[in-house]
């Protein structure tokens, strides 16, 4: 009978044991809070995981200023949120990324204002040409709230909240031959990204616009599918266009921006720190991107010429002003925000 009672007790002991343990379990595995979607809830110990795709190289200036955007998170927010970038296209094409986004499996694209045209007219505004020709203009226009409201154009159906822009170096022409002429650029096979402005554009100067992705402008460019590339200096290092081409024509075309955008499904359920935190750290990063783009702009160029790339000056500027004139104010004519934001920046170059 003892025997019967003792096995009882060890038995209820087993149990109770084996029920706490399991009940612990559960506790600690709700504390660590991370989810595999990188949107935890941010509440109590919880982590939220921010993930950022883009689809530069990890050494360029987008990267750099994405990596000052983590470290301003991570920091402000005494490392309850964390932030992963993925470059390089690692997620997918932009097109991609907006869909992740959208769906709220992503949390912030930061997207080349060119895949962002075809969603929203307005922002054609940024690919004007020979519009914005100074970094202090490009800077002043990013901080204008208009260049926000141009931002949020975008259709509520992309599901994707406005958080700012951050400022890359100026357009060039990269090629295998140089360009110094109007007739240097007649039927030459450019590859542009993507946009219309940019393509009426290039296509008005007698050059041939030619659709090839982000990826394959290095193989393109060798294998003469390409005979040129619109890009900045910083693209012709870290995409090592140099080893395959070895002229570059400033022509400083138009600016370069880059837009940062938040999913609206994971936005709404951000405490309102969290928003916050987010908000100013991607004001800090902005102001980082236009800091490093001017301290590195001569810089690049230096590298440039040490890797055999040799700079070249446009001899018709004349005449490709006057045809980015009309593109202008083709543009205009046709969207008032476009045209509100030409004016802002003649109000802004006068000051």
């Amino acid at each position: 009978m003892k025997k019967k009672n003792s096995f009882l007790v060890v038995t209820l002991l087993l149990f109770f044991s084996l029920l706490l343990s399991a009940c612990g379990s559960n506790s600690s595995s709700g504390s660590e809070g991370t989810n595999g979607e990188g949107n935890g809830s941010g509440s109590g110990n919880s982590e939220r995981v921010i993930k950022i795709g883009h689809v530069t190289a990890d050494s360029h200036l987008l990267h750099l200023s994405a990596e000052k955007f983590k470290e301003e998170v991570e920091e402000k927010s005494d490392g309850k949120i964390r932030v992963e970038i993925y470059p390089q296209q690692q997620l997918g094409t932009e097109p991609d990324m907006m869909e992740q986004m959208k769906n709220g499996s992503l949390d912030m694209v930061w997207s080349t204002i060119a895949n962002l045209t075809t969603k929203s007219e307005a922002l054609n505004a940024w690919n004007m040409p020979f519009l914005i020709e100074d970094f202090d203009t490009l800077k002043a226009m990013v901080d204008t709230d208009l260049a926000l409201e141009i931002l949020g154009s975008l259709d509520e159906s992309e599901g994707t909240v406005p958080i700012g822009y951050i400022t890359i170096d100026n357009r060039h022409i990269f090629s295998l031959k140089p360009i110094t002429t109007m007739g240097d650029l007649r039927g030459l096979k450019v590859r542009i990204p993507p946009g219309k402005a940019t393509s009426d554009f290039y296509e008005a100067i007698g050059a041939s616009p030619t659709p090839v992705s982000m990826q394959e402008v290095y193989s393109s460019l060798q294998t003469g599918v390409l005979d040129a590339a619109d890009v900045d200096v910083d693209a012709v290092l870290s995409n090592r266009y140099y080893e395959v081409g070895k002229h570059v024509t400033l022509t400083g075309h138009h600016d370069w921006v880059i837009a940062q955008l938040y999913s609206q499904v994971i936005w709404d359920k951000m405490t309102a720190e969290e928003q916050q935190i987010v908000l100013d750290a991607a004001k800090v990063s902005s102001d980082y991107s236009y800091e490093i783009t001017v301290q590195k702009h001569d810089e690049f160029i230096e590298e440039a010429k040490e890797q055999g790339v040799t700079f070249h000056d446009f001899e018709d500027m004349g005449e490709i002003r006057a045809i980015a004139q009309e593109i202008q104010d083709e543009y205009a004519s046709k969207n008032p925000l476009i045209n509100e934001f030409i004016e802002k920046v003649k109000e802004i170059k006068a000051q």
